[in-house]
């Protein structure tokens, strides 16, 4: 499966990481430098346009508590702005050339990732990500209002000037961080009554540039510095260039207008919420107003550009995809949220709502207790007559005005980090333990006349008694049990359905360790040559079944996945995608490798005449009857080959793992090697073979040494 991410902004650089390093192959598309826009300046990806920082890093502001929730999930932006954070007291500010140059490296670096530098005006076959963000082309816009059938809509957002640190004159200004809070580390440049009212005046009368086609349509979270001049004679004093907190020597100036630094170096210098649509000409004249930077040199003027956006409510699922195609999703700015940090954040959740897709698992979508799961509420639900772009808020959270905010931060980090860990997922027989656990114990809470809510201790202890002496468990199934309970219950506490967790502190039963059964590979040896001996219809499957799993130790899932086209016969290799849809490369045998071509170019395709089924094609092995093998199949043909060879074995799929594995270990491999090709998360599972190893040793010590005192029996 190949997602398209069309956009390489910051919204597509997320989805694409994130989608990638889960397995997911992706192509970016990319127009830049093919066509540049008229805000960008490099060819980076991810580049932020505006040099305004990434708004609040404290959690109590609804945008630092989105970074924070997206930090959580795995953000490359939050990584970048680690990577290239300047000083800015409370505010997350970067370099933004170190920042995008760490994004591009990173997605460029990533071997999922196929970069397309293209001006993309369709969609694409499959899965399509349109992250082309606020300047998205014409064509591309009038194609999503074809699909969908509404019109899409546009409002001005600006930019802030740049100038170099060294032209300020710093006999004029001063270091402050507004109320002291974190470094001294912006440069304030302050006014008086006089020179605040000439500068608002001459600021109104100022040329503007034009607008070319598009209404006069602002967005009021980023307005232009001469819009918000010409609403009032105080409008900036109470905004943009409000004093209070940034007294100087006692005196508390009538206006202040602050700068922050823009790069890692500190040479260049950004005018703080000085966005603006001035015409180059008429920023140097006027900007040069300001006390300080009377001489100040523009690295980069401020400009206008166009944000275009869709009618998010009309047309948007709640997963990001289209009402009316689900295989296209559009994430961004595009999609209606404003701002970086946002647009990011929509790019990463709908990375992980497709990733869930994709590997058909079932989730639980964030909700509006979280900032990003509001903040897609609110674009995906709201009032048609009242949409517009929205930024992270605390509004939009639910019952923001009735909960402390400790709480509302906890309660969001709690959920997005219970989001995160649906990306694993369980395996079906897992799932059907589970649900075998919880219906058990509800039928003996049901027959007790118990509720959920009043077990306790006790209870519970008469449960693991029920189980021990009237259904006979095994102190392994007991200790299972316990551990789903106390999941289940930790599960009812957090929910709200019950107060307190009654199996808080219940400990597991403690069980004697069992180690894999492994066969002796002269009982494999002996196993092949009474199967070679058969004659009867299925015994080149069954031959490369057990080739091809005693050389190679795929699980059971693994084989009856195996796909034709992930089987490399020639390098003798298998694509495999196993446990948390990790993907691995296992080698296999020049005997697997005989057998599998005997099985395949003969029985193999009698078996698919069977069933008239031609999509079997996809999966290698298949039961007499010609479809696709099941886990109780493929136990039942396991046994079902040891009783026709006529041997004394307790043959089933584990075992030949298990055997692969111990076979590794005594020809000398070492652990990290094995628990590679066995596709073991964790070091601490492949362990156990080392004792197998030793239980085989003393096995046939004890079968076979001729004199056994009573120390060695016991030992």
């Amino acid at each position: 499966m190949i997602v398209n991410v069309i956009g390489a902004g910051l919204a597509g650089c997320e989805a694409s990481n994130f989608l990638a390093n889960h397995g997911i192959k992706v192509k970016l598309y990319e127009k830049r430098p093919l066509v540049q826009s008229e805000a960008h300046h490099t060819d980076l990806f991810g580049e932020l346009v505006c040099s305004n920082s990434l708004k609040s890093k404290k959690l109590d502001n609804a945008c630092g508590l989105l970074k924070e929730e997206i930090k959580t999930m795995g953000s490359l932006m939050m990584e970048a702005s680690a990577f290239s954070e300047v000083n800015a007291g409370d505010s997350l500010a970067v370099d933004r050339y170190e920042f995008a140059k760490y994004i591009t490296n990173k997605i460029k670096s990533n071997p999922n990732i196929e970069i397309i530098y293209e001006d993309v005006d369709s969609i694409k076959d499959g899965i399509n990500l349109i992250t082309t963000g606020p300047l998205t082309s014409s064509k591309l816009l009038d194609k999503i209002s074809e699909i969908t059938g509404e019109k899409c809509f546009n409002f001005f957002d600006a930019s802030a000037p740049i100038v170099e640190k060294n032209s300020i004159d710093f006999s004029k200004v001063y270091y402050k961080s507004r109320y002291e809070q974190g470094d001294d580390s912006y440069i304030n440049c302050p006014m008086n009554k006089e020179e605040y009212e000439s500068f608002v005046k001459e600021l109104i009368n100022a040329k503007r540039a034009l607008l070319h086609d598009f209404d006069k349509n602002y967005f009021e979270g980023c307005l232009p510095i001469e819009v918000m001049a010409s609403r009032g004679i105080d409008t900036l004093r109470f905004g943009p260039l409000k004093p209070k907190g940034l007294e100087h020597n006692d005196t508390l100036h009538y206006a202040v207008v602050q700068l922050r630094q823009d790069d890692l170096i500190g040479n260049f210098y950004n005018i703080v919420g000085f966005q603006t649509n001035l015409t180059y000409n008429e920023q140097k004249r006027v900007f040069h107003m300001i006390p300080g930077l009377e001489n100040a040199k523009f690295v980069r003027y401020g400009l206008m550009h166009r944000n275009s956006y869709i009618f998010a409510p009309k047309i948007l699922n709640d997963d990001y995809s289209l009402k009316v195609n689900p295989n296209v999703y559009i994430a961004g700015q595009l999609s209606g949220v404003e701002g970086y940090v946002e647009s990011a954040a929509s790019g990463l959740l709908a990375a992980y709502y497709i990733y869930f897709r994709i590997k058909n698992i079932q989730y639980k979508k964030l909700s509006f207790n979280t900032v990003l799961g509001a903040l897609t509420r609110y674009i995906t639900h709201t009032g048609i007559n009242s949409f517009s772009p929205m930024n992270a808020n605390f509004g939009i959270i639910y019952r923001a005005n009735y909960i402390k905010k400790d709480d509302i931060i906890n309660r969001s980090l709690k959920e997005v980090n219970d989001f995160k860990k649906q990306l694993r997922k369980y395996s079906n027989n897992t799932i059907i333990s589970y649900k075998h656990d919880i219906d058990l114990f509800d039928d003996f809470l049901y027959n007790h006349d118990l509720l959920l809510e009043n077990v306790d201790k006790e209870i519970y202890r008469s449960f693991i008694k029920f189980c021990l002496n009237d259904k006979k468990f095994d102190k392994r199934s007991i200790r299972r049990i316990t551990s789903t309970l106390k999941h289940y219950y930790q599960f009812l506490y957090d929910e709200k359905y019950i107060v307190s967790n009654p199996l808080l502190g219940v400990k597991s039963f403690k069980t004697d360790v069992k180690y894999p059964e492994v066969l002796y590979l002269n009982e494999f040896a002996n196993l092949i040559e009474k199967t070679y001996e058969r004659k009867d219809f299925l015994v080149k499957r069954d031959l490369a079944l057990l080739e091809l799993m005693f050389s190679s130790g795929m699980r059971n899932s693994e084989i009856i996945n195996l796909k034709i086209n992930d089987i490399n016969f020639n390098d003798r290799f298998i694509k495999v995608l196993g446990k948390g849809n990790k993907e691995r490369l296992v080698p296999f045998s020049i005997n697997a490798k005989n057998a599998m071509i005997e099985y395949g170019k003969g029985l193999r395709k009698e078996l698919i005449l069977k069933t008239g089924n031609h999509n079997l094609n996809l999966y290698f092995f298949l039961n007499s009857k010609g479809n696709k093998l099941t886990p109780r199949g493929l136990e039942f043909i396991m046994k079902e080959i040891s009783k026709k060879a006529n041997v004394n074995i307790d043959l089933y799929p584990h075992k030949l793992r298990h055997t692969f594995a111990t076979s590794l270990l005594e020809g000398g491999a070492d652990l990290r090697t094995i628990q590679e090709l066995l596709g073991h998360s964790s070091i601490n599972t492949t362990q156990i073979y080392t004792h197998v190893n030793k239980e085989i040793l003393k096995e046939q010590y004890n079968k076979f040494f001729p004199i056994k005192s009573k120390d060695d029996l016991d030992n």
